[in-house]
């Protein structure tokens, strides 16, 4: 349930505790007063610990995971729920109540459940319970239910069925919110998320759309009654999904998790924590545990950064207080001190109020040179909000700000890039106004740099060629050749730009540009395999002021063919890794041999949708630098989407005879 914003209660990245170490995993956390309650996969399922050290108060003796723990009104009774069948060595069927001081069994409190039962809130002196199962105490309910908590009799006016799994409850005190993995309740569609009225026991109207086509679990919820909404956590690139709880319009969605997110919890002073299996958000490391400033409409990322060991599953359960955050799950070590398998334990205090203002620490470009077509850039020194066509402008000396979008880039960059080609000549300040602050509120002193654009004549510097390659005498047969120049240039064709082998005439390629006035000459057919050839770049290639390059030409040989091997190439690395989720829709494919390959063309490496269609339009290189083969396609790829690479046995390597590739495919999804 959803706390009011209070006191401060910024927590610190190093844990100090638990005193005592559980030997499983932690499914289930709830605090209440001095003691924090635990539930899980360790020995006994249940534990009551202090609260400020985590010294043991209590532990019960459940035969099976603990996966949900609930506190009566009252504090006096824990109501155990999960995937057990005895406590305390008499039957109790996936529910339990113990006394909460001393752990002590109520065998009078017997429900009996069909199915692990997920999570438990309590109101009143009812108790609503979700999880995986059918029926419960003899009725036909499928994955919610409530029993009496001082009996634990079913209350039979609560009749809302869903046709799955329900994985997550939350209150406003008024209506029970429920999420997990269904389709309907009482019949009626929804998209895995659903409220109840419990003065009535109805299902609500309340129908948000799911976070996207592949979203298809929530994992947890949280209701923040203060701001009237609901936080969700959930598979794919669900990662943190905010909605109104009077409308079912969504909020906003935040992804860029690279990973679940699995477990929410909202803090005293109102700034929520997201628990999961991810180690980064949006491209800033955040392992495991994420924290945001959700004052505002967009969710901004905090400074909390923990270390953890072992990523998968990762966290499964947090809960808050003004002293303490509590961190349960599968990881086996918490803190740069390598301790606190299952369970760690951040004080506040250590970690005050942010009161230090962000601040710019780089910007591009600058210079007097700088090309007409380019987009300015800004790192800031930690993640901020309010930056946008505002606060964020470029402005010509004399005139007025340019037409241009703002958007977030990796880590804490933003960029802005102009609508159309800057004016040659001119001078442009770049300025970042104190509309721009961090999640605390601080605001960004002004900044503001200058460059100017190249003049438009009167340039008598000719370009240079400021790096090669290939090089050497060991260059694969299937290699492109590259010459990066010191500055734009035009001219650079396949007249100009040549390949051309001892004794022979120039190899068919074509010539394309690259990025960061590079060039590339991708020969149409492999090279000959121990053979000279002479790379030449001729006087015909310009800068913008008509100066001319001076010829230049370097050489490197290929490898010489081999003879008796009869091992066949293997893939040793490929990235994206399989099954990888919420990949960059513009990702390129690389490929790594264990040998030098030959043949690899876009019909030998190719992208296709998971579920059918064409291949995707791509260019295939070999990037002599790594040793790896590069797909780049050429059009931004579908968004949650699922793409099979497939490499197929028409490569080989370059022996004589030439040993075919196996051939190999995997998969990876896109993000939003």
């Amino acid at each position: 349930m959803g706390l009011a914003p209070a006191a401060s209660a910024a927590y610190g990245t190093e844990p100090v505790g638990p005193a005592w170490v559980p030997d499983g995993g932690v499914h289930a956390v709830v605090a209440g007063g001095s003691t924090v309650y635990v539930g899980g996969s360790f020995t006994g399922g249940v534990a009551a610990l202090d609260a400020g050290t985590g010294a043991l108060k209590w532990r019960g003796s459940a035969n099976a995971d603990v996966r949900a723990l609930a506190l009566t009104s009252d504090g006096t009774r824990l109501l155990l729920g999960g995937a057990f069948t005895t406590v305390g060595g008499t039957t109790h069927r996936k529910l339990a109540a113990v006394n909460a001081a001393t752990g002590a069994v109520d065998n009078t409190f017997k429900p009996a459940v069909g199915g692990t039962v997920r999570d438990i809130v309590v109101v009143g002196t009812t108790a609503y319970f979700g999880g995986q199962f059918t029926q419960h105490n003899g009725a036909a309910q499928g994955g919610l239910g409530a029993v009496s908590t001082t009996t634990g009799k079913r209350v039979t006016t609560f009749t809302a069925s869903t046709n799955g799994q329900v994985y997550s409850l939350g209150t406003n005190g008024t209506r029970l919110f429920f999420g997990g993995k269904f389709t309907t309740v009482n019949g009626q569609p929804r998209n895995y998320l659903a409220s109840a009225t419990l003065s009535s026991d109805t299902v609500d109207a309340w129908a948000p759309p799911m976070a996207c086509s592949g979203c298809n679990v929530i994992w947890d919820l949280t209701v923040d009654a203060a701001r009237n909404r609901v936080y969700t956590a959930g598979r794919n690139a669900g990662g943190l999904y905010i909605l109104d709880t009077n409308s079912s319009t969504p909020i906003y969605r935040l992804g860029g998790f690279n990973g679940d997110t699995q477990a929410l919890t909202l803090a005293p002073d109102g700034r929520l924590y997201v628990g999961g299996h991810f180690v980064s958000v949006g491209g800033v490391t955040r392992m495991l545990v994420a924290e945001f400033d959700v004052s505002g409409t967009k969710p901004v990322l905090g400074p909390f950064s923990a270390n953890f060991v072992t990523v998968w599953p990762g966290v499964w359960a947090m809960a808050s207080s003004s002293s303490r955050l509590y961190v349960g799950g599968d990881f086996t070590q918490a803190g740069t001190q390598k301790k606190f398998p299952y369970f760690a334990m951040f004080p506040s205090g250590t970690a005050p109020a942010d009161t230090t203002a962000p601040t710019v620490t780089a910007t591009s470009p600058a210079g007097s040179t700088v090309p007409l077509s380019t987009s300015v850039t800004a790192t800031f020194s930690e993640a901020v909000q309010g930056v946008s066509t505002s606060t964020f402008t470029l402005t010509p000396t004399g005139g007025t700000a340019v037409t241009a979008t703002v958007a977030q880039g990796s880590g804490n960059t933003w960029t802005l890039d102009p609508a159309a080609d800057l004016t040659a000549g001119t001078t442009y300040t770049a300025r970042l106004t104190n509309g721009i602050t961090d999640g605390y509120g601080n605001q960004l002193t002004e900044t503001s740099w200058t460059f100017s654009t190249a003049a438009p004549a009167g340039d008598t510097t000719a370009p240079t060629v400021t790096g090669t390659s290939p090089t050497g005498d060991a260059v694969p047969v299937a290699t492109s050749v590259t010459a990066t120049f010191s500055e734009a240039v035009t001219g650079v064709s396949t007249s100009t730009f040549t390949l051309t082998p001892a004794g022979g005439t120039a190899v068919a390629a074509s010539v394309t540009e690259g990025s960061g006035n590079t060039w590339t000459l991708d020969p149409a057919a492999d090279l000959t395999a121990g053979t000279s050839y002479t790379a030449r770049l001729t006087s015909a290639i310009t800068d913008d002021g008509g100066n001319a390059l001076a010829e230049t030409s370097w050489t490197f040989t290929t490898t010489a063919a081999t003879e008796g091997d009869t091992t066949a190439p293997m893939l040793t690395h490929h990235t994206p890794w399989a099954g990888a989720k919420g990949i960059s829709r513009t990702v390129n494919i690389t490929a790594t041999f264990s040998e030098e390959v030959t043949n690899v063309t876009p019909e030998t490496f190719l992208l296709t949708p998971t579920g059918g269609g064409p291949a995707v339009t791509a260019a295939v290189r070999y990037n002599t630098r790594s040793g790896k083969w590069v797909l780049d396609p050429s059009v931004t790829l579908a968004a949650d989407t699922s793409y099979t690479v497939t490499i197929t046995d028409g490569v080989t390597d370059v022996a004589t005879p030439p040993n075919q590739f196996a051939g190999y495919s995997w998969s990876f999804t896109t993000g939003a």
